[in-house]
């Protein structure tokens, strides 16, 4: 009885620790899966990772590819012509200009990419090559200012691509042209020495100084500079000599007083216009 009674003993102890061992077996297996399919989980979530990096560096390729051939069909486009000038009039809108007489823009959100090709708005009103561009701002960001060596500046209506208004007051090239602190008045530069002011409103108002009796290259640039007491008016001429002009009353130079009238004068017929 004693010999059977151990027997049973030992058999119910191995018994149970074969469970236990099966036990433990169950659970490592179990922490492993578990670890594995955490692991999966990290390995799947870099992947995903990597792709959205892979897309946007994909897209950023498409608009540098974008971009490149977009420069290569205008040089194409002006294989026999000359590009003067080339500015960003919006984020995604070219504006440049050249000696065929034209202003163009090209807009890259209408490109197409299998027929490699770009809308091109055509801006034609200009007799002769085009030197000058100006975009409108504060209520005027649908307007346009050119000008050319037909001595005109145009004020266009980049909407319908038309121009709205014409000025002739130079007798050579315009180099430069500049939107006033007035509202509506433009000024503008030009080889023959001269800067003119110009009411947008009224084609009639044109205003002329002849700044110079030397005989140098004209005028280059001009930009009117904000400050605390005064507008000033800075102009550049091609034999490289650089004059200041003040817009101001207690200022005795005959050329600054003449500005400082024009200006008042055009700001009355802008207000009864």
């Amino acid at each position: 009885m004693k010999k059977n009674k151990l027997k049973n003993k030992t058999i119910y102890n191995i018994t149970k620790l074969k469970l236990q061992v099966m036990d433990k077996i169950n659970e490592t297996t179990e922490l492993k899966q578990k670890e594995l399919l955490e692991k999966d989980d990290e390995i799947k979530k870099l992947q995903r990772e990597y792709q959205q990096e892979l897309i946007k560096l994909r897209a950023d390729n498409l608009r540098i590819n974008k971009c490149s051939t977009s420069l290569n069909y205008v040089i194409k486009i002006h294989g026999l012509c000359k590009i003067v000038k080339i500015s960003f009039h919006k984020k995604e809108v070219i504006c440049y200009l050249s000696f065929d007489k034209h202003i163009r823009f090209l807009d890259w959100n209408a490109w197409n990419i299998k027929t490699i090709k770009a809308r091109i708005t055509l801006f034609k009103g200009h007799k002769q090559e085009v030197t000058s561009i100006k975009y409108g701002s504060d209520g005027l960001e649908s307007n346009i200012l050119s000008g050319s060596s037909d001595f005109s500046v145009c004020l266009w209506d980049i909407r319908t691509n038309k121009i709205i208004n014409i000025s002739t007051g130079h007798k050579a090239t315009s180099y430069d042209i500049e939107y006033s602190p007035f509202v509506n008045i433009v000024c503008y530069a030009s080889y023959d020495h001269t800067i003119c002011f110009w009411s947008t409103k009224m084609n009639n108002q044109e205003h002329c100084i002849n700044t110079s009796k030397n005989k140098d290259n004209g005028i280059k640039c001009i930009k009117f500079i904000r400050s605390k007491n005064n507008d000033c008016i800075k102009t550049s001429t091609l034999n490289r000599k650089l004059a200041f002009f003040f817009n101001s009353l207690c200022h005795t130079d005959f050329i600054i007083n003449k500005i400082n009238k024009i200006c008042k004068l055009l700001q009355k017929v802008n207000k009864y216009n």
